[in-house]
């Protein structure tokens, strides 16, 4: 048995990297085509998707054939954010982006993690409030007090999914790779501590 088909996270945080690469590079196609015929201001931003479709088909392909590396989905996630970020920025008005910026965070939990999810959680929320007052004044209006109180719901909730999942899924490894009996390891667990280590290793590399 191979140890990527043991780690459900893996299977997990693959199959939701395709589908949101597939999904997101045909939205950022369409978006790009309209955001370039629109008005000049939208003309950067347009030629930013599609080049941000781009480079999600590619890494669909790439998590398809099981070759992504965590670094790839690191920098993809981040060029999401900054892309929707800027994006409020242009907007005349803050509530049309109001649904992309509250679904991200669950991504971020699902690619990502507990621990480097927030790091992009914290980065769009500060954001996105620093437009709101620009925009809006720095009184509390209804607009800035219902986002950051859906968006905390959103937080501690992907976080507190987040969290059971793997402490879950910690558990079910530990049974598969050590013996109850003596507490020795395997040789899955062998094969898996390798890996780690070469993960490890290659992400270190790019820091």
């Amino acid at each position: 048995m191979d140890s990527k088909e043991l780690n459900s996270t893996y299977n997990l945080r693959r199959a939701v990297l395709i589908g949101m690469c597939t999904l997101l590079g045909c939205l950022s196609f369409v978006l790009g085509i309209i955001n370039i015929a629109i008005e000049a201001k939208w003309i950067t931003l347009g030629f930013i998707e599609l080049l941000y479709a781009i480079c999600s088909f590619t890494l669909a392909i790439i998590a398809i054939k099981r070759r992504h590396q965590f670094w790839q989905v690191l920098l993809y996630v981040f060029a999401l954010t900054a892309i929707v970020i800027y994006a409020v920025s242009l907007s005349q008005t803050i509530n049309s982006m109001i649904c992309w910026v509250l679904v991200l965070p669950t991504v971020y939990y699902l690619l990502l993690g507990k621990k480097l999810a927030n790091f992009p959680v914290i980065i769009l929320f500060a954001a996105v409030i620093a437009e709101i007052i620009v925009k809006y004044g720095s009184t509390l209006n209804p607009l800035l007090i219902n986002f950051i109180f859906s968006y905390l719901l959103i937080w501690v909730v992907s976080h507190t999914y987040e969290k059971n999942r793997a402490d879950s899924e910690a558990k079910l490894q530990k049974l598969a790779l050590q013996d109850p009996l003596t507490l020795s390891f395997n040789r899955l667990a062998l094969t898996k501590y390798y890996e780690d280590i070469v993960a490890n290793q290659s992400l270190q590399a790019i820091a």
